[in-house]
């Protein structure tokens, strides 16, 4: 494998980043992670053998960014809307907190200005495109204060409610009812006090999502995505590589996308996003998105699933 564990921990981290903005949430259009607000995407990323890329709207620091050896105008025209992809191969190691600041950047400039409003402003960081030590000092007192300003309490009083109210033992939608019934909290402050006291006390745990688990496995193959798209579609060819299952295709768009169902008893049923990504006429990437998984085991187990099945998916589509 010429993937490195760093550049897996690196998109981890952005990943991460990115989605505790408010209401930001993914998906895999076109089989990279999408990251969106509101229906607009403000991340791009893929990480896969070949390394990692993210693309971000820079509209502030762009010429700053393109001047970075790794960064260029992202494709397909984006690159004309201030958008910037960065570079970098699998054994790289991408200047995180850069990125983190590209990625607040570009949320501020597609967020609803109601959203972007919470935030802190980091001018200094939009006009040179590089951290300000000042401002990220101050990044954890502006957000308390907008936070008080906007439920009349501030991070470390809800944090100790919600102690006393012994949220460490409740489930995330029990944690969110106390909120709104005791303490008459909207809806949309319910879930990021809820998410940032899980967040803050452990309790909310990698891959961990309000619906239960949920786990991304990608890789390049050198095969055609026809072929790929056949080598899953198909039950004879798919039983070769994946084995037996009574998996149940809901949707299926001909070699870009597939929808199933996956039973786990006596667990409740999973569900599965596979998206297919040409590169080429004779290489594509396939990304599985595993979801509604019961438990952090579940999650590891199906992780360790999905890589070994994709070798076995390798071996067969480039026989």
């Amino acid at each position: 494998m010429k993937n490195t564990a760093f550049i897996q921990q690196a998109e981890a981290a952005l990943r991460r980043s990115a989605l505790a903005y408010p209401e930001s949430y993914e998906e895999f259009p076109w089989g990279h992670r999408a990251i969106k607000v509101a229906r607009k995407v403000f991340v791009f990323m893929s990480a896969d053998e070949t390394g990692l890329s993210i693309g971000t709207k820079l509209p502030h620091s762009n010429r700053a960014a393109l001047a970075k050896a790794f960064a260029e105008p992202t494709g397909y025209g984006l690159g004309k809307s201030g958008w910037v992809t960065a570079r970098f191969g699998p054994r790289a190691k991408p200047p995180l907190e850069l990125l983190r600041t590209w990625i607040d950047e570009s949320y501020r400039a597609v967020a609803p200005k109601a959203l972007s409003a919470l935030l802190p402003m980091a001018a200094a960081e939009q006009k040179t495109g590089e951290p300000d030590v000042a401002t990220k000092s101050k990044r954890k007192l502006m957000r308390d204060a907008a936070v008080q300003a906007k439920t009349g309490k501030n991070w470390s009083e809800w944090f100790s409610i919600l102690d006393r109210a012994g949220a460490k033992k409740k489930t995330h939608k029990e944690i969110v009812a106390c909120l709104a019934r005791e303490h008459g909290v909207g809806p949309w402050w319910q879930q990021m006090i809820t998410v940032g006291y899980e967040q803050q006390r452990g309790l909310r745990k990698p891959h961990q999502r309000p619906d239960g688990y949920s786990i991304s496995r990608s890789k390049t193959i050198a095969a055609p995505v026809a072929r790929l798209f056949a080598a899953w579609q198909q039950p004879r060819t798919r039983s070769r590589w994946l084995g037996e299952s009574s998996l149940t295709i809901r949707t299926a768009t001909r070699d870009k996308s597939l929808r199933i169902t996956w039973p786990n008893p006596p667990q409740p049923d999973t569900t599965i996003e596979v998206m297919f990504y040409p590169k080429g006429e004779a290489k594509a990437q396939v990304v599985v998105q595993h979801n509604k998984l019961p438990d952090a085991k579940s999650a590891e187990r199906m992780k360790k699933f999905w890589a070994e099945k994709f070798e076995r998916l390798t071996a067969l589509v480039t026989a």
